[in-house]
């Protein structure tokens, strides 16, 4: 519960002749009221908290603060996850979103991966993807989760290649081998089977033509929306 201000008479003791004598009572306890009513709502007026929790900056170890309902109202801003203690809550209301592991961008919001044609490599040839082919290139992060979604129109393979690489956004690294299918892929006008490979510490995401088939040439368009561990 919100604490509130001790109210100590303001006394004049400064020599005036009045020593000792109360003053301004007024104006005190109308200056503490406003103080008391801004240091509820920080605390919260509407949480129940318990708050029993200590860190120790020097091992890190910690114990939770739980609380049964939280609101985190949108004037006292983000939450500072550096207090280094665990919230346990049954709601969590951010009206903002919430950041984690030190992110600019709030989890689970998408955003848009900025074009630039080294992001598309070939493991022999090339394969030549331009901004306006982009039909959708975006991603979120959810914890160590890659949520990524990405759509190129008719590009253009020299080839035959095995593979095709597209860079994972934002400078990420895969964190464990994932093998996907890709639902969509034409290859000069034909549908075609694909799939996609993710490795152990790898920046890019391989994408293969189906088992046995002659590797990638021509005309590519490919489409998938994928979920990956990350590091």
């Amino acid at each position: 519960m919100p604490s509130t201000i001790t109210r100590t008479p303001w006394i004049d003791d400064d020599g005036s002749g009045t020593t000792g004598t109360v003053i301004n009572n007024a104006v005190k306890t109308e200056l503490y009221d406003q103080i008391d009513a801004l240091a509820a709502k920080i605390e919260g007026a509407d949480t129940t908290e318990a708050f029993a929790a200590q860190h120790d900056p020097a091992t890190g170890a910690h114990t939770d603060i739980s609380a049964a309902n939280v609101n985190i109202a949108t004037n006292l801003g983000a939450l500072d996850a550096s207090i280094g203690r665990n919230l346990t809550a049954a709601y969590l209301f951010a009206t903002n979103g919430v950041r984690e592991r030190s992110r600019s961008v709030p989890m689970g919001e998408w955003q848009a991966v900025p074009f630039n044609a080294a992001n598309f490599i070939a493991g022999t040839g090339a394969w030549t993807v331009t901004a306006g082919q982009i039909q959708s290139n975006r991603y979120m992060l959810i914890g160590k989760t890659l949520f990524w979604n990405l759509s190129i129109g008719t590009s253009t393979v020299t080839g035959p290649t095995t593979w095709v690489y597209a860079v994972l956004p934002g400078g990420l690294l895969s964190a464990a081998v994932s093998i996907v299918p890709v639902p969509y892929a034409v290859e000069a006008g034909a549908l075609v089977q694909g799939s996609a490979h993710a490795g152990a510490a790898s920046p890019n995401l391989g994408l293969l033509k189906g088992f046995g088939a002659v590797g990638w040439n021509g005309s590519l368009q490919i489409a998938f929306n994928i979920a990956l561990e990350i590091q």
